[in-house]
Protein backbone atom coordinates (compact mmCIF):
# COMPACT_ATOMS: atom_id res chain seq x y z
CA UNK A 1 0.00 0.00 0.00
CA UNK A 2 2.66 2.41 1.08
CA UNK A 3 5.13 2.37 -2.05
CA UNK A 4 2.24 4.29 -4.35
CA UNK A 5 1.78 6.75 -2.27
CA UNK A 6 3.12 10.22 -3.56
CA UNK A 7 4.78 11.96 -0.62
CA UNK A 8 5.61 14.99 -2.14
CA UNK A 9 3.69 17.48 0.04
CA UNK A 10 4.81 15.48 3.30
CA UNK A 11 8.35 16.15 2.20
CA UNK A 12 8.29 20.21 1.71
CA UNK A 13 9.47 22.10 4.45
CA UNK A 14 11.01 21.36 7.87
CA UNK A 15 8.37 19.82 9.96
CA UNK A 16 8.49 21.94 13.46
CA UNK A 17 10.26 20.85 16.71
CA UNK A 18 8.55 18.02 18.38
CA UNK A 19 5.93 16.95 15.57
CA UNK A 20 5.66 14.05 13.95
CA UNK A 21 5.48 12.69 9.99
CA UNK A 22 2.00 12.31 10.70
CA UNK A 23 1.31 16.00 12.42
CA UNK A 24 2.79 17.28 9.36
CA UNK A 25 0.38 14.59 7.21
CA UNK A 26 -2.74 15.78 8.92
CA UNK A 27 -1.86 19.57 8.94
CA UNK A 28 -0.57 19.74 5.27
CA UNK A 29 -2.55 20.64 2.12
CA UNK A 30 -3.20 17.45 0.25
CA UNK A 31 -6.01 16.20 -1.71
CA UNK A 32 -8.26 13.59 0.63
CA UNK A 33 -6.51 10.82 -1.34
CA UNK A 34 -2.96 11.78 -0.86
CA UNK A 35 -3.55 12.31 3.33
CA UNK A 36 -5.39 9.23 3.58
CA UNK A 37 -2.90 7.31 1.87
CA UNK A 38 0.00 9.06 3.66
CA UNK A 39 -1.40 8.65 7.21
CA UNK A 40 -2.47 4.80 7.38
CA UNK A 41 1.50 4.01 5.95
CA UNK A 42 2.40 6.05 8.90
CA UNK A 43 0.25 4.35 11.11
CA UNK A 44 0.86 1.29 9.64
CA UNK A 45 4.46 1.26 10.65
CA UNK A 46 4.06 2.63 14.21
CA UNK A 47 2.52 6.67 13.68
CA UNK A 48 0.27 7.32 16.59
CA UNK A 49 -2.35 9.56 16.05
CA UNK A 50 -2.33 10.22 20.17
CA UNK A 51 1.54 11.47 20.30
CA UNK A 52 1.67 15.31 21.28
CA UNK A 53 3.83 18.03 20.06
CA UNK A 54 5.44 20.20 21.93
CA UNK A 55 2.20 22.52 22.36
CA UNK A 56 0.45 19.58 23.09
CA UNK A 57 -1.58 18.80 20.07
CA UNK A 58 -1.71 15.67 18.56
CA UNK A 59 -2.40 15.18 14.74
CA UNK A 60 -5.80 14.77 14.42
CA UNK A 61 -6.02 18.41 16.43
CA UNK A 62 -4.27 19.65 13.53
CA UNK A 63 -6.62 18.10 10.73
CA UNK A 64 -9.53 19.70 12.91
CA UNK A 65 -8.36 23.10 12.47
CA UNK A 66 -6.89 22.15 8.40
CA UNK A 67 -9.36 23.49 6.38
CA UNK A 68 -8.52 20.84 3.44
CA UNK A 69 -8.18 23.02 0.46
CA UNK A 70 -7.55 20.71 -2.01
CA UNK A 71 -10.55 18.55 -1.10
CA UNK A 72 -13.49 18.41 -3.47
CA UNK A 73 -15.81 21.58 -1.39
CA UNK A 74 -19.34 19.47 -1.90
CA UNK A 75 -18.04 16.29 0.18
CA UNK A 76 -14.91 17.83 2.32
CA UNK A 77 -16.89 17.53 5.82
CA UNK A 78 -18.09 14.09 4.69
CA UNK A 79 -14.49 13.09 3.88
CA UNK A 80 -12.71 14.87 7.11
CA UNK A 81 -15.05 12.35 9.23
CA UNK A 82 -14.62 9.40 6.99
CA UNK A 83 -10.44 10.15 7.40
CA UNK A 84 -10.91 10.45 11.30
CA UNK A 85 -13.02 7.22 11.60
CA UNK A 86 -10.00 5.09 9.85
CA UNK A 87 -7.09 6.85 11.51
CA UNK A 88 -8.32 5.61 15.02
CA UNK A 89 -6.76 2.88 15.62
CA UNK A 90 -7.40 1.15 19.51
CA UNK A 91 -4.59 1.01 21.33
CA UNK A 92 -5.39 -2.95 21.62
CA UNK A 93 -5.10 -3.48 17.85
CA UNK A 94 -1.58 -1.01 17.86
CA UNK A 95 0.20 -3.21 19.52
CA UNK A 96 -0.57 -6.40 17.66
CA UNK A 97 1.48 -4.88 14.78
CA UNK A 98 1.12 -3.55 11.10
CA UNK A 99 -1.20 -6.95 10.40
CA UNK A 100 -3.82 -6.49 12.86
CA UNK A 101 -3.56 -2.54 11.93
CA UNK A 102 -3.84 -3.35 8.18
CA UNK A 103 -7.23 -5.56 8.94
CA UNK A 104 -8.62 -3.10 10.96
CA UNK A 105 -8.53 -0.56 9.06
CA UNK A 106 -10.09 -2.66 6.24
CA UNK A 107 -12.50 -3.63 7.88
CA UNK A 108 -13.59 0.03 8.85
CA UNK A 109 -13.19 1.11 5.29
CA UNK A 110 -15.77 -2.34 4.59
CA UNK A 111 -18.03 -1.16 7.57
CA UNK A 112 -17.24 -4.70 8.98
CA UNK A 113 -16.51 -3.75 12.42
CA UNK A 114 -17.69 -5.68 15.49
CA UNK A 115 -17.58 -4.27 18.78
CA UNK A 116 -17.29 -6.33 22.02
CA UNK A 117 -18.94 -6.23 24.88
CA UNK A 118 -16.95 -7.02 28.11
CA UNK A 119 -18.09 -7.10 31.95
CA UNK A 120 -15.08 -7.02 34.28
CA UNK A 121 -15.70 -7.64 38.25
CA UNK A 122 -13.39 -6.26 41.36
CA UNK A 123 -13.06 -8.45 43.77
CA UNK A 124 -11.04 -8.70 47.35
CA UNK A 125 -10.89 -7.56 50.88
CA UNK A 126 -11.84 -4.07 52.21
CA UNK A 127 -9.28 -1.37 51.40
CA UNK A 128 -7.28 -3.25 48.22
CA UNK A 129 -7.55 -0.86 45.98
CA UNK A 130 -10.77 -1.90 44.18
CA UNK A 131 -13.05 1.57 43.92
CA UNK A 132 -9.40 3.36 43.19
CA UNK A 133 -8.65 0.86 40.42
CA UNK A 134 -12.29 2.10 38.78
CA UNK A 135 -11.50 5.68 39.67
CA UNK A 136 -8.22 5.65 37.39
CA UNK A 137 -9.89 3.55 34.19
CA UNK A 138 -12.58 6.74 34.35
CA UNK A 139 -9.57 9.34 34.65
CA UNK A 140 -10.76 10.80 38.12
CA UNK A 141 -8.05 11.74 40.57
CA UNK A 142 -7.09 9.98 43.08
CA UNK A 143 -8.72 10.17 46.36
CA UNK A 144 -6.67 8.66 49.54
CA UNK A 145 -9.16 9.01 51.98
CA UNK A 146 -11.92 7.33 49.85
CA UNK A 147 -14.33 5.89 52.14
CA UNK A 148 -14.36 1.82 52.00
CA UNK A 149 -17.72 0.49 49.93
CA UNK A 150 -20.82 -0.84 51.65
CA UNK A 151 -22.11 -3.69 49.55
CA UNK A 152 -22.40 -3.93 45.75
CA UNK A 153 -21.70 -1.10 43.37
CA UNK A 154 -21.82 -1.49 39.34
CA UNK A 155 -20.24 1.15 37.58
CA UNK A 156 -20.89 1.16 33.40
CA UNK A 157 -18.39 2.32 31.18
CA UNK A 158 -17.34 2.74 27.60
CA UNK A 159 -15.46 3.99 25.06
CA UNK A 160 -15.95 4.89 21.63
CA UNK A 161 -14.59 3.66 18.05
CA UNK A 162 -14.22 7.33 16.88
CA UNK A 163 -12.64 8.43 20.50
CA UNK A 164 -9.41 8.15 22.85
CA UNK A 165 -9.73 4.11 22.98
CA UNK A 166 -7.56 4.94 26.20
CA UNK A 167 -9.90 7.38 27.77
CA UNK A 168 -13.10 5.19 29.34
CA UNK A 169 -16.11 7.18 30.50
CA UNK A 170 -18.80 6.54 32.92
CA UNK A 171 -22.03 5.67 31.53
CA UNK A 172 -25.32 7.11 33.60
CA UNK A 173 -28.55 5.63 34.41
CA UNK A 174 -28.08 2.36 32.79
CA UNK A 175 -29.55 -0.66 33.99
CA UNK A 176 -27.32 -3.49 35.43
Amino acid sequence: MCSDIDYHFVGEGVVPAGQTALHYCLHAQGTYDEQRETALCLIKYGASIYQKDSEGNTPLDYYDRNKCSQYEVSTKEEKKDELKKLLIVPGELLARGPEAIKAFTYEVQNGKITMVNSRVMFLGKEGVGKTSCVRSMLAKEFKKEVPSTDGIVATTVFHTVNGDCNKWKEQKDVDV
